[in-house]
């Protein structure tokens, strides 16, 4: 479980409750004013919230993850993709925010429309200029595990390795040449990028440890070691 540092956990606990409180109660989604209608873009980042407050052992009502589920099937194609605010519409993106509120929200790795949405979301890889699809989706790979997180892993990886900046005022960022980088900047930008190269630290795997993740951790140990017996030296 994370642990919360005492000076923080009023303030936690204030922002849990805000949200838990600003739920629609009509639809179970969350709106861009407390208590109004919403979309899935907006309940992604709040189920994300409330998981992090269970590992903390803030409280959270079950209600609002019933709520949140009530609006995900709302919301849900027969194939298994989630739109914005109702199935029609729905697109990777979107999707990749549901099968993280889901996996979140404890289905099982093995309903069969989870993993046939898992399947055509991985299929074409990281989508190159759009890293609010890809910091999900990252997640939703990170988390099914496998064969299908190994090859994703070492794509996004790689690709953000790459493209970040490494000279001048803007050495560490990402260039906002991206589909939302020229309205949110390159800050908003280098905020996704960082939490999605930070994927293996930030969460633990829900359906077991992914095959890349035990790598990167071996990898982490090795170098570690290494550093260790260079110190004695």
């Amino acid at each position: 479980r994370i642990a919360i540092i005492r000076q923080l956990e009023p303030g936690a606990s204030a922002a849990i409750k805000f949200i838990i409180n600003a739920q629609s109660q009509k639809n179970g989604s969350w709106g861009y004013n407390p208590g109004t209608d919403g979309d899935t873009s907006i309940l992604g980042w709040q189920i994300m919230a409330l998981k992090s407050a269970v590992h903390a052992n803030i409280p959270v009502s079950p209600n609002a993850v019933r709520g949140a589920n009530l609006f995900l099937d709302l919301v849900q194609a027969e194939n298994g993709d989630y739109g914005y605010s109702g199935p029609e519409n729905a697109k990777p993106s979107t999707t990749a925010i549901g099968l993280v509120c889901r996996m979140l929200s404890g289905v099982s790795r093995e309903e069969p429309r989870l993993k046939m949405a898992v399947e055509r979301l991985s299929a074409p890889g990281p989508v190159p200029g759009n890293m609010y699809h890809n910091y999900y989706a990252t997640q939703v790979m990170l988390h099914y595990g496998g064969e299908t997180w190994s090859k994703w892993n070492s794509v996004m990886r790689d690709h953000l390795v790459s493209t970040q900046q490494t000279e001048g005022h803007v050495a560490g960022s990402w260039d906002i040449n991206d589909a939302h980088g020229g309205a949110a900047g390159r800050l908003y930008m280098t905020c996704l990028c960082t939490m999605t190269l930070e994927v293996y630290y930030r969460h633990l795997p829900l359906y077991g440890i992914p095959e890349a993740a035990e790598a990167e951790s071996d990898e982490s140990k090795s170098d570690k070691k290494k550093d260790a017996k260079s110190k004695k030296k």
